[in-house]
């Protein structure tokens, strides 16, 4: 039977044609196909995990703008990373999904994420995570397992072993353990806090190939997250700051700042939306929150950042009475108002205030005059204080003022008024002399008059007006005096303030029906007490100390700044030290016939 030698069939004839319509099917065995899936695994993790930007929008489907690809992938290049950025540029977005992308690229990954409460940090999962990336990404959904969202646990479960847990900033983040830690707006965090309990969490991920010795050297760093805005310079975190600044320069951090330029670059706010929030903040706020600027304190500060937040303690401000709070509480004596604050026992309340006349201009900006409800609690040998309210305004005239004073003390319960004499104080000394007339509130208001010196106090005519002024008359001797009182009671935690503006919603505020039912302009007002809080914590860090008449301290504001705040504040302060304070603490003393030692009574 004839043959072809060579003979080939169609298998063999086309299995190298460019026809891949002839091309015989490859027969690859599942041996070999194991490998292949295998060798283009590895590929595609270690290309994904080098250009973690790409994972993003490859495999969840994320749209992202230019620079939230930056910071993505800026963000994988260091083991410690800060986020510095004004509001609106998303840095909690992008750190959620930055944290999803780890958990599903490397397998056992432990997220911590940590803020100073349970609710800040746990936006992160209830807000950024559940609300937005896994309705964007249904690989997201795919890949988590269970989220929890209970006051107990925060946590989102991964298939392969990673999870992401959020806590508190302080000691129940204890037992805990991060392979990466994100420590949300850590400006309001304590160092010693991040130090001692937060850092000591962070481990190596525990993956499998790092148990053997030839791959021992490829274990990966921990890494930490930082995530805020601007702050103040005399805080800890202005030198972290620049350390990283520093570290970023050896290949050992990242940093990325930003101010709100780029949100209105892409898209992510409007112009007018800035502008309303510029006239409802104060210029320090605004410049820490949207400008992204550290606020500096002074060369030769005498009061430090460290001194004054702590003293931002208390979390229930008191308001004054609405003008409907006015008449419903006089019509009704059992009426109850949010934000009023029962008279302790013992207690002593004053108001104080710093007195301006000139209304500011756009060449020329002058003090505004300044009014302070303070609380003098009795604790043992001393009087804590409490500055529970502040309020400023400026270019009314003195009996405007005077009326405002009265009503202020007439909800307060005040029982005296402290002023600075200087200046406009006579003028203040001579209407509170007279009879005043509140056309708001159709009332009158008797005389009172000053008490700790002659020639103010003759300034009143009326012998039943009530002696209830003290007149600070500043001198370099008496300014020295209030200046170091002041220092002594910060020191001696005896002078306490509303808590910072960051944190009144989440402490206090964000519970109340009051506030959560409010307009917006009535919740910016209850907002308002806590800002004047921090707008005198500025005040009081930019002043720098000079000496004057033979070693008197003497403080100055920098040339665009004020002390209205401060002054007010010091004053309170004196006045209860030298009229209460002293008398307290002052002790008799006796000798013992028997013993040759003094006896304090």
């Amino acid at each position: 039977m004839a043959s072809y030698s060579n003979y080939k069939n169609n298998q063999q004839k086309y299995k190298n044609s460019n026809d891949m319509s002839k091309r015989p099917m490859q027969v690859i065995t599942s041996e070999d196909l194991n490998e292949q899936f295998k060798e283009k695994l590895i590929n595609w993790t270690t290309f994904y995990r080098r250009n973690i930007h790409r994972f993003a929008e490859h495999y969840l489907g994320i749209q992202l703008h230019l620079y939230q690809k930056i910071m993505l992938y800026l963000m994988h290049l260091s083991p410690l990373v800060i986020l510095l950025c004004a509001r609106g540029i998303a840095k909690s977005f992008i750190t959620a999904l930055y944290a999803c992308c780890v958990c599903i690229l490397y397998p056992n990954s432990k997220i911590l994420a940590t803020a100073l409460t349970k609710k800040q940090g746990g936006l992160l999962v209830t807000e950024k995570i559940q609300k937005e990336l896994m309705v964007m990404s249904p690989n997201l959904r795919g890949e988590i397992k269970d989220i929890k969202t209970s006051q107990n646990a925060i946590e989102v479960v991964f298939h392969n072993g990673s999870s992401f847990i959020v806590s508190t900033a302080d000691d129940k983040a204890r037992g805990l353990r991060s392979t990466c830690l994100i420590i949300d707006e850590f400006r309001l965090v304590k160092k010693s806090n991040i130090d001692a309990i937060l850092s000591p969490t962070e481990i190596i991920r525990q993956a499998p190939y790092i148990k053997k010795s030839e791959y021992a050297h490829l274990a990966e760093e921990p890494r930490e997250i930082y995530l805020s805005s601007a702050y103040y310079k005399s805080s800890w975190i202005w030198q972290f700051i620049i350390d990283t600044v520093k570290d970023t320069y050896k290949k050992k951090a990242m940093i990325f700042a930003t101010d709100y330029a780029l949100t209105l670059k892409h898209g992510i706010r409007t112009k007018n939306q800035l502008l309303r929030e510029r006239k409802k903040l104060d210029s320090v706020t605004f410049d820490m929150e949207y400008k992204n600027l550290m606020i500096g304190g002074s060369d030769n500060q005498y009061y430090t950042f460290d001194l004054l937040s702590e003293a931002q303690t208390i979390e229930k401000a008191w308001y004054p009475k609405t003008i409907e709070e006015y008449f419903a509480s006089k019509d009704n004596n059992k009426y109850k108002r949010f934000g009023n604050i029962p008279k302790q026992k013992g207690e002593v309340r004053i108001v104080s205030m710093d007195i301006a006349m000139s209304k500011s201009t756009k060449t020329t900006k002058n003090d505004n005059s300044v009014i302070k409800c303070i609380r003098g609690l009795l604790v043992q040998d001393h009087y804590e204080r409490q500055e529970v309210y502040t309020e400023t305004f400026e270019g009314i005239d003195i009996d405007s003022q005077a009326i405002r004073v009265r009503q202020l003390m007439e909800d307060f319960s005040a029982d005296y008024f402290v002023f600075d004499a200087r200046t406009y104080g006579t003028n203040l000394t001579d209407s509170m002399a007279k009879t005043l007339y509140d056309k708001e509130r159709d009332t009158e208001y008797p005389p009172i008059k000053v008490f700790n010196n002659e020639n103010l106090a003759d300034r009143c005519k009326n012998p039943s007006a009530a002696p209830i002024m003290w007149a600070f008359i500043g001198s370099s001797k008496s300014n020295h005096q209030m200046h170091t009182t002041m220092l002594g009671s910060l020191m001696n935690k005896k002078y306490k303030m509303l808590i910072s503006h960051t944190k009144c919603r989440e402490a206090y505020l964000m519970d109340k029906k009051e506030y959560e039912g409010g307009s917006p302009e009535y919740r910016a007002w209850l907002e308002l007490a806590y800002m004047q809080s921090d707008l005198t914590l500025n005040e009081m860090i930019n002043l720098k100390k000079n000496y004057v008449d033979g070693g008197n301290i003497k403080l100055e504001e920098p040339s665009t700044g004020t002390k209205d705040r401060y002054v007010c504040a010091a004053m309170g302060n004196l006045f209860i030290q030298e009229e209460f304070e002293t008398k307290l603490t002052a002790r008799t003393v006796t000798f013992d016939e028997e013993d040759d030692y003094v006896m304090w009574i």
